[in-house]
């Protein structure tokens, strides 16, 4: 595993290796002010969050040991210098947990309610530009619908959520949910 450090303007500060075998790495945040990344290594469940210190290139301890039968999303969403947002999922269930940097959970948002008994696919995280809020995004495998849900970050509920949407499935444009 190569990380690889670029500043603002694209150039790089730093880079090193990590040495791992059967790597897969599945999702990867870094605080913005450089001194730590966060992976998961597989999105197989039961997985632990790991912790890269930037400054001496090494594994520490870890910020999550996992969560018993959930997989991790593939985003992991660092916000200022000390909110972490790690997805999980399961079948029908998807929650997103805000951590410190030390690991203590802040806060967990249970989306399953909202995705409509989906099984799901993947998540994805995005910050809005206030970092206030972040959008989950909810990808369903077997109806092939997406969800989008907006969650306020220091209370971390769901203030927002689109209708289920379908989406292209197999390169076909499913027409029948734009045709009303």
């Amino acid at each position: 595993l190569r990380i690889t450090i670029l500043d603002a303007n694209a150039a790089i500060v730093d880079s090193f290796d990590l040495v791992a075998t059967n790597v897969f790495l599945t999702a990867l945040g870094v605080l913005p002010d450089f001194t730590k990344a966060y992976v998961t290594l597989s999105d197989s469940t039961n997985m632990p969050v790991k912790c890269i210190d930037l400054n001496t290139q090494a594994y520490v301890s870890d910020l999550d040991a996992g969560i018993s039968n959930y997989g991790s999303g593939k985003d992991i969403l660092c916000l200022g210098t000390d909110i972490i947002l790690v997805p999980y999922y399961k079948s029908n269930s998807v929650i997103v947990r805000k951590y410190d940097s030390a690991g203590t959970v802040l806060g967990t948002a249970t989306l399953d309610a909202y995705v409509g008994g989906s099984d799901i696919l993947d998540v994805r995280l995005c910050p809005d530009l206030t970092e206030a809020t972040f959008i989950a995004w909810v990808k369903g495998l077997t109806n092939g619908h997406d969800y989008f849900l907006t969650i306020n970050v220091a209370s971390m509920t769901v203030t927002s959520a689109t209708p289920q949407l379908d989406e292209y499935e197999d390169t076909n444009f499913i027409a029948t949910a734009y045709a009303t």
